[in-house]
């Protein structure tokens, strides 16, 4: 058996996202904290937040994190969120899941006269109904990681270089994680593992003219969810089937269909959490979920730390 180099109380696999937040967490609770930087790849240049949703949980959990996004920024002097607010319109009952969400949640939005959205976002064409909520914006996805990662260490984690080859456990609470550079013992690991993601077809398109303002949107018939936007720069990006740019041609009056630049981001929310015994799993915390982000690694705190969430 290896000799361990050191002993910590929690081991965190991946230097990524997911695990800069949940050694975040925890090294802010007091706990030694040995982050292994595995060179994952970061993040997307942006990611959507939006508190607005469907589902009650997503709801709750995007609160948490605002509030969590906005601690990291203030500790870390780094400005990561911009709010501009979402647009959603169309058809169908999702309008209505959303505005209905969002008031039990204590955070209504309203619904605006077509006039005033044309009036305010002009480089949007609306469809029927449309529900505004204050609560959305972009992060600055690349800065929102060296962000965590740079509280970690201010909370007193370590980092060190490393890819994991192999993590023992037959006790609740010993680990020993095999690495590249060494071999590490802890009472708790974190795994923090990249997971197989849904991707789509988005555009960053230009404005046909300077000056217009953009919100986050989302556009739904009674089948659900067709496109959905952010600003890029001084400019819109957006995902919609196959042929983003068709969707542009009809639909954003203020992008140059013709001028644009097509790329694959990953899609979906859903994200896994598992513990099994001392180690706690975590993955797919990139594309929309990482929205949540610190959200996510104060409940990673909780696994590894009093063995399950806590309410909040």
């Amino acid at each position: 058996m290896a000799v361990p180099d050191r002993d910590v109380d929690v081991v965190v696999a991946g230097a990524g996202p997911a695990g800069c937040a949940a050694a975040w967490r925890m090294a802010s609770r007091g706990a030694d904290v040995l982050v292994l930087d595995d060179a994952a790849p970061g993040a997307d240049d942006t990611a959507v937040f939006r508190v607005a949703h469907a589902d009650m949980t997503d709801v709750f959990l995007a609160l948490q994190a605002l509030s969590l996004w906005r601690e990291l920024e203030q500790g870390t002097g780094t400005r990561l969120l911009r709010l501009t607010g979402e647009i959603a319109h169309g058809r169908g009952a999702e309008l209505d899941l959303l505005a209905w969400a969002a008031d039990l949640a204590g955070k209504p939005g309203r619904w605006l006269p077509a006039g005033e959205a044309v009036e305010r976002w002009p480089g949007i064409r609306y469809e029927e109904r449309i529900f505004f909520h204050p609560l959305a914006g972009c992060l600055d996805a690349d800065a929102a990681v060296t962000a965590l990662r740079t509280a970690a260490a201010a909370e007193g984690a370590a980092v060190r270089s490393g890819s994991v080859t192999a993590v023992e456990y037959g006790r609740a609470d010993a680990v020993l994680v095999h690495t590249s550079e060494g071999c590490y013992r802890a009472r708790r690991a974190v795994v923090a593992a990249s997971a197989p993601v849904r991707t789509a077809t988005c555009v960053r398109f230009a404005p046909v003219r300077g000056g217009l303002a953009w919100p986050v949107f989302a556009h739904y018939d009674t089948t659900g969810l067709i496109a959905a936007g952010a600003p890029a720069g001084d400019g819109v990006s957006a995902r919609a089937g196959d042929d983003p740019a068709r969707y542009a041609r009809c639909w954003l009056p203020g992008a140059d269909p013709a001028a644009g630049q097509r790329y694959r981001t990953e899609t979906g929310t859903r994200f896994v959490l598992d513990r099994r015994g001392p180690v706690v799993r975590a993955a797919g915390f990139t594309g929309e979920g990482f929205k949540f982000l610190p959200a996510v690694g104060r409940m990673i705190a909780d696994l590894v730390l009093t063995g399950a969430v806590q309410k909040s």
